[in-house]
């Protein structure tokens, strides 16, 4: 750490172990999320529908073909439906709330809670947003719908706005999960907003893609890029964000989850530990697939 007072400007170390964490919990978090959508809709198909499926890293293989009469206008629209809907307002939902409640604690979970919801509201958002176009995955609700152009057009104008509205909403999250009013000084917070959401993000697409390569779908990478809509924001806003360093000098009791002394950040075991299972796990598992055939009675 060089310098001092409200002059402090943190080392790349510190950056770079900020990176690292948010990293880990972007893709934790992703790949929980999305392992949520998935086995909610196989759910669905087989239990209400008789439908058979295997879930493979790479995405879900139902066990009859497109023109089956099992595909009925129902099915695959609840079926389609079911999974996102479940991923956002159960799953990411309960990520928003327990983001609340640790926001302002020290450590790794309001951020994993943080990203969570992000993803999910992507995964619903983004992924709608994409369906539209491709006329898969969450786009068959639309299709099955029989959207007109200009519904098409207004639904995509509408997801584009809730990511751009929720980026300008979560910027702030961003800057508080700090916990040391250094880092978000005017010096510092350009390299803090990258290592904590852009460069975490880039990384992550890098890490899902080896992941599940050679099954990568372009519909989930072009799911995966509307994440872009939520960030810019972020870079538009961090700038503006209140320097609050004298208040905390002054008045340290009402920011408790920030420290005024520490300004190293920390490596999370954990989240490591967790990031590295889950990636062995997530392949070794979905490779074989997991079934979902249950006999109905």
């Amino acid at each position: 750490m060089k310098g001092s007072s409200d002059n402090i400007i943190i080392n790349n170390k510190s950056f770079f172990v900020t990176f690292l964490n948010s990293t880990f919990l972007f893709v934790i978090s992703y790949l929980f999320m999305s392992l949520i959508l998935d086995i909610s809709t196989c759910l669905m198909a087989n239990r209400f529908y008789f439908i058979d499926a295997v879930l493979y890293y790479y995405g879900i293989v139902f066990s009859i073909a497109d023109g089956n009469p099992l595909w009925t206008y129902e099915s695959v629209t609840t079926i389609y439906f079911t999974g996102p809907f479940i991923t956002l307002f159960l799953f990411g939902a309960t990520f928003l709330k327990l983001f609340s409640y640790f926001k302002n604690e020290e450590g790794v979970p309001k951020l994993f809670f943080m990203w969570g919801f992000v993803n999910a509201l992507n995964l619903f958002v983004g992924g709608f947003l994409i369906g539209l176009i491709t006329h898969k995955g969450f786009g068959y609700f639309a299709s099955w719908n029989y959207f007109s152009v200009e519904q098409s057009i207004f639904s995509a104008f509408i997801c584009v706005c809730i990511l751009v509205v929720a980026g300008f909403y979560f910027t702030n999250s961003f800057m508080q999960n700090a916990n040391n009013y250094f880092i978000i000084n005017k010096k510092n917070r350009r390299s803090y907003i990258f290592s904590i959401a852009v460069l975490p993000w880039i990384a992550g697409g890098i890490i899902i893609t080896l992941l599940k390569i050679p099954g990568i779908r372009i519909d989930e990478i072009l799911i995966y890029l509307c994440i872009i809509l939520f960030l810019i924001p972020v870079l538009i806003k961090y700038k503006k964000y209140q320097d609050i360093s004298e208040e905390v000098k002054q008045y340290p009791e009402n920011f408790p989850g920030i420290d005024e002394k520490q300004s190293e950040a920390k490596l999370s075991k954990i989240a490591l530990v967790s990031f590295i299972l889950l990636l062995i796990a997530y392949r070794l598992v979905l490779s074989y697939g997991i079934p979902f055939n249950i006999v109905q009675e």
